[in-house]
């Protein structure tokens, strides 16, 4: 008798697929005894998942996938909760199909399809860093726009854009600047490229939020600043032993260019 674990289909956002969904596949992976794993996400969103084979992630609809604006959470905000379920009875009988199984083999898992994003506690999450096969791109000073007005964004990036790199997700703003979300493949490898430029980075700059988040779990060079550092600091439940990261409490424009062309020579980034 085969004794699968599945885990969801999950159709929301970039964001909550690193900071809930990927952490609660893994603590489930490592809690719940099984023979083989299945998850159903986005298609452009596997390489994430080192601890599941390939062929054990059922994508989503194409469509879905693509239109990333509408991403919001944990859903997506065309896809109803009647969709959902059919979508969920399908991505059952992939398995059973590719198993050869029966329902009752199948030990079926999900986050709460709800738009009110409902918290799921710290314990019902582990987080590993996400791996990569090959590591091709550039050590660059990475700057993702994100979390902030355009025009505070754009005033620190004035300033250093002759140093960093613009780098981000189509949620983050100075588009104009961001090559990764222009190549037309975006859709299929954007996401991915993102990360490898995060991990692979001389340091990431960017306001608090979950790309510091990934920098920390990626153990890299981070500064980062804004308001509620708490969880991102050293001890805090974002900062996953990162000692490289730096974290502090301004908001302004010209608090943050002052403070990290200051930091940029002093830890001879430049």
């Amino acid at each position: 008798m085969s004794n699968i674990l599945a885990v969801g289909p999950f159709l929301g956002s970039f964001e909550q697929e690193i900071v809930t969904f990927r952490p609660y596949v893994k603590w489930l992976h490592d809690i719940v005894p099984h023979d083989e794993i299945y998850i159903s996400t986005h298609s452009n969103r596997k390489f994430l998942y080192d601890f599941v084979p390939d062929e054990n992630i059922v994508s989503v609809f194409k469509y879905i996938t693509e239109n990333e604006m509408s991403q919001k959470g944990y859903v997506h905000e065309y896809v109803t909760l009647k969709k959902y379920n059919i979508m969920a009875r399908y991505f059952k009988k992939c398995i059973i199909d590719d198993e050869q199984c029966s329902f009752s083999d199948i030990k079926m898992y999900n986050i709460s399809y709800a738009k009110t994003t409902p918290h799921y506690p710290i314990y019902n999450k582990v987080f590993t860093p996400i791996e990569f096969e090959s590591n091709d791109t550039s050590n660059e000073i990475v700057f993702i726009p994100y979390g902030q007005s355009r025009k505070k964004l754009a005033k620190i990036y004035n300033k250093f854009k002759d140093i960093v790199k613009v780098v981000g997700d189509l949620k983050c703003c100075l588009d104009d600047h961001n090559d990764i979300i222009k190549d037309e493949y975006y859709s299929k490898t954007g996401l991915e490229t993102v990360i490898k430029y995060i991990t692979n980075a001389k340091l990431v700059i960017c306001p608090i939020s979950f790309w510091t988040l990934v920098s920390n779990l990626q153990g890299v060079d981070v500064f980062s600043w804004g308001e509620g550092i708490g969880p991102y600091q050293d001890g805090g439940i974002y900062n996953f032993d990162n000692k490289k990261s730096n974290i502090f409490a301004i908001s302004q424009p010209d608090e943050v260019i002052s403070l990290l062309d200051r930091f940029l020579i002093e830890h001879k980034y430049i």
